[in-house]
C-alpha cells in the first residue's frame, strides 16, 4: 500500500477499534438486561441486519419487567401511547404514516430508489407496525377487521402527507395503491398476530420486518441500461393507401386538445411532430406536452418502415399537485423511450395497417407490476398519434 492509504487505514482502526469494543460491551450488558442469549452480540457485526437488532434491544423490555407479566409490559407503552382504542389507533396511525414519508424521502431522493422498499416492504411494515403498536399500547389484539382498518389507514394517511409535503403527485399516489393496499392489510393481519407473542419474541420479529425497507434500499439494478427492456405495439387500419399515409407518419399537424382524462390528470401526451432534413440521418422532432422527444432516423424505407432512435426524452407526466407543479426524480429518466417504429403493411381495397412501435426501459420496481401502467399509457399514446394519421390520410393527400 501506498503510504497515504496505509495512514488512512491507520486512522481508520484507530477510530474502529475503540468503538467496536464500546459497543460490543453495550451489546452484551443489554443481552444480559433483556434475558436474551449473549451469543446474538455477534449480530452486532452483520450489516442491516444490526439495524434490525439494535432496534429490537431497544424495545425489548428488561428481564425483571417481563417476569412481571403482559400487564406491566404494556403499561411501559402507556407512557407515550393513550390505552383507549381510538386514541392508540389515532397516535400508532400518525406516527407509522411519519415514518413512511421520512423513508420515502430517504429513499426517493437521497437514493433515487423507487424499488422494492418503496412499493413492498414499506407498506407491509406499515401496516404491521401500526396494528402492533396500537395493539400492545391496549395490551389486547384487535379484531381483524380492526387490524385491516388500522393497516389501510397508516398507507392512506402517508399516501395524503406525501402529497401534503409535495414529495409526491396525486397520479403516481393513486399508481402505487393497488399495490400498497394489500400488502398493508398483510402487514396489519400479521402484527395482529405477533401480539400473541411473548413480547420479547415479538420484539425481535417487528423490529425485523421494520428494517426490510431499509434493506431492500439498492434491490433493483443501478445503472438505467440494466432495467428491463420492454415493447409497445398498437395497430390500427386506415381507410387509405399507404403512400398517402406516409407523409402523415414523417410529419403530422397539431393534435386537437386531448380529452382523455389521464392525459387532462397530467400525463404526457403528443401534440405534433416535425421533421429536420430527409432520409436516414435526418431528425424528427415529436413534441409532447412536456417537451419534445429527439429522434434520429436510423431506417427511411418508403412507404412501408420509418424507425429512429431516441436520444431525448421530456418528463412523463405533470404531476397533479395541490402544490402545483412538483420535481420529483421518477419524472426524468426512470421511464425512458429507447427507440421507435412505424410499419405500413399494405392492404387489399387500398387500406393500410399502420403498426406503431416503441421500445422503451422503466427503472421503477417491482417491474412487473408498473410495467402495467407503462405499457397501458404508451397505447393510449399510440393511438392518438395513430388515430390522429388516420384522419389526416382519409381527409386528403
Amino acid at each position: 500500500m501506498a503510504a497515504a492509504d496505509r495512514s488512512y487505514l491507520a486512522v481508520l482502526v484507530a477510530i474502529a477499534l475503540p468503538f467496536v469494543a464500546l459497543g460490543t460491551w453495550l451489546t452484551l450488558a443489554r443481552l444480559r438486561s433483556a434475558g436474551w442469549s449473549p451469543w446474538l452480540v455477534l449480530l452486532f457485526f452483520v450489516p442491516l441486519l444490526n439495524l434490525a437488532f439494535f432496534a429490537a434491544l431497544c424495545v425489548a423490555p428488561p428481564r425483571a419487567a417481563r417476569s412481571a407479566g403482559a400487564g406491566a409490559t404494556a403499561a411501559a407503552w402507556r407512557h407515550w401511547l393513550p390505552g383507549s382504542t381510538l386514541g392508540a389507533a389515532l397516535v400508532a396511525t400518525i406516527a407509522v404514516a411519519l415514518g413512511a414519508v421520512a423513508f420515502v424521502a430517504l429513499s426517493t431522493r437521497v437514493f433515487v430508489d423507487y424499488g422494492w422498499g418503496v412499493f413492498i416492504a414499506l407498506p407491509f411494515a406499515q401496516g404491521m407496525l401500526a396494528v402492533w403498536l396500537a395493539g400492545t399500547a391496549r395490551g389486547r389484539a384487535p379484531s381483524p377487521a380492526g387490524a385491516i382498518g388500522l393497516a389501510l389507514a397508516s398507507v392512506a394517511l402517508a399516501g395524503a402527507l406525501l402529497l401534503a409535503f409535495a414529495f409526491e403527485g396525486l397520479i403516481c399516489i393513486a399508481m402505487a395503491l393497488p399495490l400498497a393496499l394489500p400488502l398493508a392489510v398483510a402487514g396489519g393481519l400479521v402484527g395482529r398476530a405477533m401480539l400473541t407473542l411473548p413480547m420479547h419474541r415479538a420484539a425481535l420479529l417487528v423490529a425485523g420486518v421494520a428494517a426490510l425497507p431499509i434493506a431492500a434500499l439498492g434491490a433493483a439494478p443501478s445503472p438505467a441500461r440494466d432495467a428491463p427492456r420492454y415493447a409497445v405495439v398498437t395497430r390500427v387500419v386506415v381507410d387509405a393507401p399507404p403512400e398517402r399515409v406516409w407523409p402523415h407518419v414523417i410529419a403530422f399537424s397539431p393534435l386537437p386538445p386531448p380529452d382523455d382524462p389521464v392525459f387532462l390528470a397530467g400525463v404526457s401526451y403528443p401534440q405534433r411532430a416535425h421533421i429536420d432534413g430527409w432520409g436516414v440521418g435526418a431528425t424528427r422532432y415529436c413534441e409532447f406536452s412536456t417537451g419534445a422527444f429527439v429522434e434520429p432516423i436510423t431506417a427511411w424505407d418508403a412507404p412501408r418502415r420509418l424507425a429512429f432512435d431516441v436520444t431525448r426524452n421530456p418528463p412523463a407526466m405533470r404531476e397533479l399537485s395541490p402544490w402545483g407543479a412538483i420535481d420529483t426524480p421518477h419524472l426524468t429518466n426512470f421511464l425512458v423511450a429507447d427507440a421507435g417504429e412505424f410499419r405500413l403493411n399494405a392492404l387489399g381495397g387500398g387500406r393500410t395497417e399502420l403498426v406503431g412501435t416503441t421500445w422503451y426501459r422503466h427503472h421503477v420496481f417491482p417491474a412487473a407490476y408498473w410495467r402495467l401502467w407503462s405499457d397501458a399509457l404508451i397505447h393510449r399514446i399510440h393511438l392518438r398519434v395513430l388515430d390522429h394519421i388516420a384522419r389526416l390520410s382519409v381527409a386528403g393527400p
